[in-house]
């Protein structure tokens, strides 16, 4: 859970600066799988948090490439 915890500040940080629907997608998906975990959904915690870190770096990087 502590690894997680930070991984979620940092999506939050990339909304902050891209501001975008589908960055704060990825944000609940990270927030979403984060809470699966303490209640041994582990898998399918660690899951969601990955592909939400995944979709909110992408989508980030897309918005800051546009501006």
């Amino acid at each position: 859970m502590l690894l997680v915890f930070p991984l979620s500040l940092l999506a939050s940080d990339f909304a902050s600066a891209a501001d975008d629907s589908k960055v704060k997608v990825g944000i609940e998906q990270v927030e979403s799988g984060a809470k699966k975990i303490p209640s041994s959904k582990i898998g399918e915690g660690v899951e969601g948090t990955a592909k939400g870190i995944g979709t909110t770096v992408s989508e980030a990087r897309s918005t800051a490439v546009r501006n």
